[in-house]
């Protein structure tokens, strides 16, 4: 992480700085990037931290998790339908320990739609993402549906390149089989990650 951030400032301080030659309007051009068009594809890498929040059941009622700081990361692909949305493919995955210190794993795939917000060279996405979610505990497996609504902040160092944050809020719904478990079982777990993430344009 902090070797992200003296990336991030490095590559800031270097386009941002005045190179002295007082021609405003060459700079004004050489720090302007166009925008991603029809045909655009980006691939994105991110990595951090999974926060457990709570626990919410369908009757309202809130819930501990129990489970500790976790880490996570995903991959994704995205294909842009104009300078302003984008449409993609995202595989995650993370983990988080019980107090006993067993693994809670969750693979989740989700087809994910971004509106971007571009204010100069810094991009700020608002998407959702829908899908599934593989969930392990010890001898214990399901498949959840799952919403993934989220932002972030982006840098675009040139035209292919693309350095940020993003958070992302992971909404699983655990719903249960009425013949085998309690209905009042079923619940929603409530996640929140954060993680540095880069994106290659092309």
């Amino acid at each position: 992480m902090p070797l992200f951030v003296i990336l991030f400032l490095s590559f800031a301080v270097s386009v941002y700085c005045d190179n002295g030659n007082g021609e405003k309007e060459d700079e004004t051009a050489l720090m302007a990037l166009p925008r991603h068009t029809l045909g655009d594809q980006s691939l994105a890498i991110s990595a951090g931290i999974i926060v457990p929040l709570f626990f919410q059941d369908f009757a309202g009622s809130y819930h501990g998790t129990n489970l500790t700081l976790g880490g996570t990361a995903d991959l994704q692909w995205n294909a842009y339908l104009s300078a302003y949305w984008r449409l993609g493919l995202e595989v995650a995955a993370a983990f988080t320990f019980s107090p006993n210190w067993h693994t809670l794993l969750m693979l989740p795939m989700t087809m994910k739609i971004t509106y971007l917000i571009s204010v100069s060279n810094f991009e700020f996405p608002i998407f959702l993402g829908a899908g599934i979610n593989i969930i392990r505990y010890r001898d214990w497996s399901h498949l959840d549906f799952i919403l993934k609504p989220g932002v972030g902040a982006f840098w675009r160092y040139d035209h292919n390149w693309s350095f940020g944050l993003t958070l992302c809020w992971w909404l699983d719904f655990q719903y249960v089989d009425a013949a085998v478990q309690r209905v009042d079982q079923a619940r929603m777990g409530n996640f929140l990650t954060i993680t540095p993430s880069l994106f290659y344009n092309f």
